[in-house]
């Protein structure tokens, strides 16, 4: 696994050589651990790299497109990290403002009276310090929000509400002294470094839903197509998820994923009303993978691959749920799913036995797991060991499978979305799992619960902006970023009462595990890499 990722590693570093990297210490701002995801050759992965460093050397911005998943996120800052540039990562929504882009005011005391200012934005502070800002998202902003970046992508100026103006490097080079202090005044003009560069990413709507882009903006970006690697060896994949290469189980399940894959994008314009069927993500591919891989000589139970593709390809929750179309879209995924053997009708009978766990010094937990025709197996995964809450929590046959297969999701590293009508024990269960894995009782340092509603934004998932004893704007962790800081185990109730893509400020937090966070006062922002253990997120289903 490791030779793969420094062969990865030295033939992108060759790629990137020409691009000038950061000599010295590294700034935190760098990302890092963006490793080649699995299953991406080195020409394809050197492909898009050397395209990236053509257009940084010819100071053009870029755009890249491709269907939903991490890919083209991880890339970019795969070769932020490569070069050894600072980036900037902004998760555009539609909650997404001006102030977002440019300045947000904040309070400060100072001398024993509260005064006001202008704290910068990731656009402003990529401009000023040379970073690469990364807009993540850019078909979900509003109409009118984005051609606020316009003149920035394009002449490299954009005024200030604090009154300044930032100006491209050269012709701030080109001012006299005199000039400046005489007429202008310096104060007032501020330089964009000429190393500054915009990353954009987006998904082609249609035919995923979001906003077309406007002409004029699309016209600043030089564009690319980024698909996402396919299966079709195992040699490539092999080295990430743990197990040899000559095992043949493995082999004929990369060959069916890929032919499925194939099938149901291949399906496009062929139902009626125009529905397609979903689609079937890499991520969600790579998860399964994880999910039911086992190492030789083992007795853990994993999920079989039917099981394992229920949980990451639900087809009763993706489809359209009204009308002949939704129901068109359901039998086409199942005849498919039948066909390929990957269609599994009821969750596995399985159950943890009780009293069955045990600790090792290393923090490393095992569950046995029981199967209804009477097959038992272990489950290993990391705990913090917490004592379990004392609760009466009686778990019926199917209940007691949902719990097991959400450890065996736990033990592969996979978050968990619990599905199902108001009181049917979605909250109870989570707890129990909590506890079962020993993360402890509500409230402790273990377990956070953040109970969402409908009037929070995709920023108050992160932070919200609160003032502290002496006047002074401080932003505020959301439990989920506690728990992310401390390893614990977040349960998010009621994800359904968000609004429209909020959740999908989450995602470079769930599939990268790292987070942009504001810091009040700080010019210079801050890029925090966060370790968490999992996610549970609980809610009525629609």
């Amino acid at each position: 696994m490791e030779s793969a990722k420094r062969r990865a590693a030295q033939l992108s570093s060759q790629v990137v050589a020409g691009e000038g990297g950061v000599e010295g210490p590294w700034s935190a701002a760098v990302p890092s651990n963006f490793d080649v995801l699995p299953g991406s050759n080195d020409a394809e992965i050197s492909g898009h790299l050397r395209w990236m460093s053509q257009k940084m050397v010819l100071g053009q911005d870029m755009l890249l497109l491709g269907p939903p998943g991490s890919l083209r996120r991880q890339l970019a800052l795969r070769f932020c990290e490569l070069g050894g540039r600072e980036a900037e990562v902004l998760t555009v929504t539609r909650d997404t403002t001006e102030a977002d882009l440019k300045q947000r005011r904040e309070l400060t005391r100072t001398g024993g009276s509260s005064e006001t200012f202008y704290a910068d934005s990731a656009p402003v502070r990529a401009a000023l310090c040379g970073r690469i800002l990364v807009l993540d998202g850019l078909e979900k902003a509003e109409r009118n929000v984005l051609p606020t970046l316009n003149n920035l992508l394009e002449n490299r100026e954009m005024g200030l509400d604090d009154g300044r103006l930032l100006i491209p490097a050269r012709r701030y080079d080109t001012l006299s002294q005199e000039a400046l202090s005489a007429g202008i005044g310096k104060a007032r003009l501020a330089r964009v470094h000429e190393d500054f560069r915009v990353v954009a990413l987006a998904v082609p709507c249609p035919p995923w839903p979001g906003n077309p882009l406007d002409p004029p903006l699309r016209s600043r970006f030089q564009a690319r197509i980024v698909m996402p690697p396919t299966l079709a060896s195992v040699a490539q994949v092999s080295p990430f998820v743990g197990l040899p290469s000559s095992s043949s189980d493995f082999e004929a399940l990369l060959r069916r994923l890929s032919a499925l894959q194939r099938a149901l994008d291949g399906s496009t314009g062929k139902l009626p009303g125009g529905f397609r069927t979903p689609a079937l993500t890499y991520d969600a591919l790579v998860r399964l993978l994880r999910m039911v891989t086992v190492s030789e000589g083992s007795t853990e139970m994993r999920p079989i691959p039917s099981e394992a593709f229920r949980r990451i390809y639900p087809v009763a929750y993706l489809a359209p749920s009204a009308g002949a179309g939704g129901a068109a879209v359901r039998d086409a995924a199942e005849q498919l799913l039948r066909h390929f053997d990957l269609w599994a009708e009821e969750p596995a009978p399985l159950t943890v036995l009780p009293s069955s766990s045990s600790t090792s010094p290393s923090g490393m937990l095992q569950l046995r797991l029981q199967h209804s025709e009477g097959r038992e197996g272990t489950l290993s995964l990391w705990s913090p060991q917490l004592p379990a809450p004392a609760t009466q929590y009686l778990a019926a046959p199917r209940l007691a499978a949902v719990v097991a297969a959400m450890a065996q999701d736990y033990a592969a590293g996979s978050d968990c979305l619990l599905l199902g009508p108001a009181g049917c024990g979605k909250s109870a269960m989570a707890r129990h799992l909590a506890g079962l894995l020993g993360f402890g009782a509500p409230g402790g340092r273990g377990l956070e619960f953040f109970f969402l509603h409908e009037e929070m934004s995709s920023r108050d998932l992160l932070q919200r902006r609160a003032t502290n004893d002496d006047g002074d704007t401080v932003w505020v962790d959301s439990p989920l970023i506690r728990a992310a800081r401390s390893g614990a185990l977040c349960i998010l109730d009621g994800a359904h009462r968000l609004k429209g893509d909020a959740l999908c400020a989450l995602a470079p937090l769930l599939q990268d595990r790292q987070a942009c966070l504001a810091v009040a006062g700080d010019s210079q922002g801050a890029v925090l890499a966060m370790c968490c253990c999992g996610f549970l997120k609980a809610g009525p289903l629609l």
